[in-house]
């Protein structure tokens, strides 16, 4: 083999184009992929094109070709004192393509002005972070890029990123407290999301939307409901239920309504506690619609569904200028006007909010934030607990002053549990609301099916009995009653179980389905007081009522008289 010959061979085989000229551009040798990537398209006449010129006479540039990029290093070389140069032609289409997207991906995301965008990889170091997400947080783009995360930031609540590279899962729409390595402070909420690919965990990715975004949310809500109850000629005052819209035949749930009517003929501030799902605001509303004021607004606000450095504003109104883009709103206390202003789960309010509330509840005044003046208010107050108020008391949740100014009036709707004899004739009245809807004048429920419904524990109270008969609809075939097999699969198990078990030693089963049901309460209470020795907190932990509660069922069936240590109380 000659010598000439094997080098030829060798660079005929490289993996990127090579050309080598003499110094008038003459072309004295180019392998294979240079002609196909280079000169395929040229007219051959044996000279290197015009074009490569420059790129030959540098260096190192970089050159495009029909839609290839790229990247020319030329070499000189003297050979016999003949001056040549070797061209290198590397194809960098691919990265160069990368690059560009991912140019276009970071200028996209730094578009996007509403939303902090953030991705980490596998171990927590920082791959995107856009430019809003660095201007809230008070950092350099570039300086947090590439650098982990928590050298940055530190978190109140958890971190939603750590969680999900924990676990996997992604987290949606939670609030985030956090501070950046700089000291500002950063409320908002955001979903975070694993990223994958062909199952294998690569990332995450978090969504952020700052108080700003909320905050105009909330403010255009507000707005519309003023539009809303400024409209004439229109009978809605922002309140739907009336007293006759609760259904009730438990004695004890019927006093409770007679305490609340008793409510409406005073202006003075009312504590509505209940359970998760007993229907406060429904007690809330029927007050307002039975009231001299039943024509003026009723504005409603749950307080735990709000961030705590926007709930100021949102309460109290804002004018303009008193910090970045606040502009002159009215809060819901003047939206409110001579109506009612309904505070749902006030023992969710941060104590500093308490405190500025109680003194409007004494001086009757507000301040909106940033203003100078006071202003008048005329609303009356109802306000309501998901836990017992002595409890939230002695938990720091609710202050003690601002509990005694709020609970003038104090009505404790019982849970769904202690008035069983109400669950039939609820579900009978949800049937009636959506028979209509599936096509029926009406459904029937068959024994087994009320039997079921009376056996669960009902956790979720009205609202989840709600749920349930309307998920049992949707499994229902036309002209089918309302059997077990339509209920979720956790309520028929725990059905079936309870049917198949041994029936403990119950009442006597004569008087009506009320006496019944009394009668065996008495026995269960009963019979767990003496297991723990009329120890009222385990009794009522075991038996799944809260001790205020147990205290009042144990008077309501006669059941002290029989505790051996407290004769006569």
């Amino acid at each position: 083999m000659e010598h000439h010959n094997f080098w030829k061979d060798i660079l005929a085989a490289a993996p990127y184009g090579i050309i080598v000229t003499d110094s008038a551009w003459n072309i004295l040798f180019s392998n294979p992929i240079a002609e196909e990537w280079i000169l395929s398209q040229e007219n051959r006449d044996g000279v290197l094109p015009q074009r490569l010129v420059p790129a030959a006479q540098a260096r190192t540039s970089t050159v495009t070709h029909g839609d290839r990029v790229f990247t020319v290093t030329s070499t000189p070389i003297t050979r016999d004192g003949e001056h040549v140069r070797v061209l290198f032609f590397l194809d960098n289409t691919t990265e160069v393509r990368s690059a560009k997207e991912l140019l276009l991906c970071r200028r996209a995301i730094d578009s996007v002005t509403d939303l902090g965008l953030m991705a980490l990889d596998m171990d927590g170091r920082v791959v995107l972070y856009n430019k809003p997400s660095a201007e809230h947080d008070g950092t350099d783009q570039n300086q947090v890029l590439g650098s982990l995360s928590s050298d940055w930031f530190s978190h109140h609540t958890s971190s939603t990123a750590e969680e999900v590279l924990r676990t996997g899962q992604p987290v949606i729409d939670q609030q985030i407290v956090y501070i950046s390595k700089t000291g500002k402070e950063n409320v908002c909420f955001g979903s975070t999301y694993p990223i994958l690919e062909n199952g294998q965990m690569l990332g995450v990715f978090s969504v952020i939307r700052f108080n700003d975004s909320v905050k105009q949310l909330l403010v255009h809500m507000i707005e519309l409901q003023k539009e809303l109850l400024d409209r004439k000629n229109t009978p809605f005052n922002g309140a739907k239920f009336q007293f006759t819209d609760i259904v009730a035949e438990d004695p004890e749930m019927l006093s409770t309504i007679a305490t609340a009517k008793r409510a409406v003929f005073t202006p003075s501030p009312v504590l509505i506690y209940g359970e998760t799902g007993t229907g406060k605001e429904l007690f809330a509303q029927s007050i307002h619609n039975a009231s001299v004021e039943r024509d003026k607004p009723f504005v409603a606000i749950n307080c735990a569904a709000i961030p705590a450095s926007l709930l100021e504003s949102t309460l109290f109104g804002t004018v303009k200028g008193a910090f970045t883009d606040a502009q002159n709103t009215q809060g819901l206390f003047e939206q409110a006007g001579e109506g009612t202003l309904f505070l749902d789960e006030i023992n969710s309010m941060p104590l500093d909010l308490q405190a500025k509330l109680l003194r409007v509840l004494q001086e009757k005044t507000i301040r909106r934030i940033g203003a100078q003046k006071e202003i008048t208010i005329h609303c009356r107050v109802i306000s309501s607990c998901n836990k017992p108020p002595q409890e939230c008391v002695m938990q720091k949740t609710l202050r003690d002053d601002l509990y005694y100014r709020l609970a003038v009036i104090c009505i404790e709707i019982p849970p769904l549990r202690e008035r069983r004899a109400d669950i039939i004739p609820l579900a009978n009245d949800f049937l009636r609301k959506y028979a209509p809807i599936y096509g029926a004048s009406s459904i029937q429920m068959t024994k087994q099916f009320q039997d079921a419904l009376l056996m669960h524990k009902w956790p979720g109270n009205v609202r989840e009995l709600q749920h349930v008969i309307e998920s049992s609809l949707v499994m229902l075939e036309p002209g089918e009653a309302l059997g077990v097999q339509h209920l979720q699969p956790h309520l028929r198990r725990f059905y079936l179980k309870e049917k198949e078990a041994p029936q403990p030693l119950t009442a006597d089963a004569s008087g009506n389905l009320k006496e019944r049901l009394a009668a065996m309460e008495r026995t269960a209470i009963l019979t767990e007081l003496k297991r723990c020795n009329w120890n009222i907190t385990e009794t009522a932990r075991k038996i799944g009522y809260t001790r205020s509660n147990l205290q009042y069922r144990m008077r309501k069936l006669s059941i002290w008289e029989e505790n051996p240590h407290y004769p006569g109380f």
